[in-house]
């Protein structure tokens, strides 16, 4: 792949990666179709006349011209471009300071409310889950329907994302105990029987437990937009810690 060039496929999995990584503290482990055309397109993918256009050109666009970024990108297919562009924006998520972690929570709790439950919990399950051309088509439609400076921001975080993971920056550690704290107060912020809800379904969306119970798209979608939402209301350290669980690995 040329510096100048990027495939539509390494975009799907930028977008997709930097939206729903998903944490893996001991609270919330493994939360929070058709092979993509290998067409270089211009380092713009977007049109001029869609609102992704801009953000993208303004932060992507240096991104892209990094030497870094080209010896990832060298020669390899459009399915393998859209896997490398998803691990170095997901990867280099936790490598982000605490403000922007925190603006990603805002933005994840407005894309989930502009879902319907479908979708939402497909989010919430995490971007594994979205396997198909179309399905990962029309998160990107949801993203573009965000406002003009959530949109600005989703590609900020994208980009100091990938140049953080390309420059291998130190990534801030994990406060587990604020993890937990953060969550133990949230769930005693909500009515009894939905903080008993809260936890038995967030419970039941770690993958490293056995499948005891399934829910509805309705119930999951429900635990993320609550767990988005609330988390903002915590004390400053519990909600960062809380912001930074939501994306490491």
């Amino acid at each position: 792949m040329k510096n100048q060039q990027v495939t539509l496929g390494t975009v799907v999995g930028l977008v997709v990666a930097v939206g729903l990584s998903q944490g893996t503290s001991h609270w919330v482990k493994g939360w929070v179709g058709n092979q993509m055309e290998r067409q270089a397109l211009t380092s713009n993918p977007f049109p001029s006349d869609s609102p992704m256009h801009k953000p993208f050109e303004q932060h992507m666009g240096a991104v892209i011209k990094m030497p870094a970024w080209e010896a990832r990108f060298k020669d390899v297919s459009g399915e393998q471009a859209s896997q490398i562009g998803g691990n170095l924006s997901r990867q280099g998520m936790r490598r982000l300071d605490n403000a922007l972690l925190e603006r990603r929570m805002v933005i994840m709790t407005q894309l989930l409310n502009k879902m319907d439950d479908r979708a939402c919990a497909q989010v919430v399950k995490g971007a594994s889950v979205l396997q198909s051309h179309s399905e990962k088509n029309d998160l990107i439609n949801h993203i573009a329907q965000l406002d003009e400076a959530a949109i600005n921001d989703w590609w900020q975080m994208t980009a100091e994302a990938v140049k953080s993971e390309l420059q291998n920056t130190p990534a801030p550690k994990l406060d587990s105990e604020q993890v937990t704290l953060g969550l133990r107060t949230l769930v005693q912020k909500l009515p009894p029987q939905e903080g008993d809800r809260f936890v038995t379904i967030l419970e039941a969306l770690d993958p490293a437990k056995p499948k005891v119970q399934t829910f509805s798209d309705r119930e999951v979608c429900w635990v993320g937009r609550t767990l988005y939402k609330e988390a903002q209301t915590l004390v400053p350290a519990q909600k960062q810690a809380i912001a930074r669980a939501l994306v490491n690995e």
